[in-house]
């Protein structure tokens, strides 16, 4: 085919093109004139189930405004972009005619609060970023340390669980090496969980705490990789008080029995 044939065909579909889109929206436009005729065009929006999310946010999510035509409102892209906003777990979104869109949410719960690189975002239990505005409210969380602590924020939170009146005091969580966590308790007490079983860790612990107070001792860090003993590393007090004596004197050297080596 020559290049003068070619171009001639390329100059006619493109004339066609252009003529089914120009027909296309008088079409829509008459469309939107009669639906507008009969009243069908967005005059009100309604948003159930927000408590934290912001109204702007999701109005603007909607992509919708007073007067539009009601049948070229989308409600699935609009659930779509609504979902993507930190706060919305779940979306559903509704044209009612003639004249209502009707927006449903289910908002994440926050679980902690999460520092990684310079910034605090709080995190919701699928790990995603809920917002990082006003964490101030947040303050009664735990705070997560750790690049993949989210991913795995909700297996140690079910660990501390089984231990409720523990659980409440547990201020903070390392994440260790990817592998395992170390927890900071209301008293300053570093638990060391281990990456194996943590929740037999976990419940050791309680019971010696039950059964010897054991958090309430001056104790800096409660070791409890080892699945067979709990390695305890004295607070500051307690360590000089072992060294020294109650009296604030060195303690004396045992005398050796006889022939022992000194």
């Amino acid at each position: 085919m020559g290049g003068a044939a070619w171009l001639a065909q390329a100059g006619a579909f493109n004339w066609v093109t252009d003529r089914v889109n120009r027909v296309g929206n008088l079409l829509m436009a008459g469309l939107d004139e009669a639906a507008m005729g009969l009243g069908l065009v967005v005059e009100e929006v309604w948003v159930t189930g927000r408590v934290e999310a912001d109204g702007a946010e999701l109005l603007a999510a909607l992509d919708v405004r007073r007067g539009t035509p009601i049948l070229r409102f989308d409600p699935v892209s609009a659930r779509a972009r609504v979902e993507a906003l930190g706060w919305v777990r779940e979306a559903s979104v509704q044209r009612i005619l003639p004249n209502q869109i009707h927006l449903h949410i289910v908002e994440r719960r926050p679980i902690a609060l999460w520092q990684h690189g310079g910034r605090m975002v709080l995190i919701g239990p699928d790990a995603v970023t809920i917002t990082e505005r006003d964490l101030g409210r947040f303050t009664n969380l735990p705070l997560l340390v750790g690049d993949d602590a989210p991913q795995h924020a909700t297996e140690l939170f079910d660990v501390l669980a089984a231990e409720p009146r523990l659980e409440k005091r547990v201020v903070s969580a390392v994440r260790i090496g990817k592998r395992r966590w170390n927890l900071k308790l209301d008293n300053d007490i570093e638990v060391r969980l281990p990456e194996r079983d943590p929740l037999a860790a976990w419940l050791r612990m309680a019971a010696l705490d039950r059964e010897e107070n054991l958090l309430a001792r001056d104790i800096a860090v409660l070791d409890l990789r080892l699945p067979d003993r709990v390695v305890l590393r004295l607070g500051h007090d307690a360590a000089r008080e072992a060294l020294t004596g109650k009296d604030g004197h060195a303690a004396p050297r045992k005398k050796p029995a006889p022939g022992q080596n000194t």
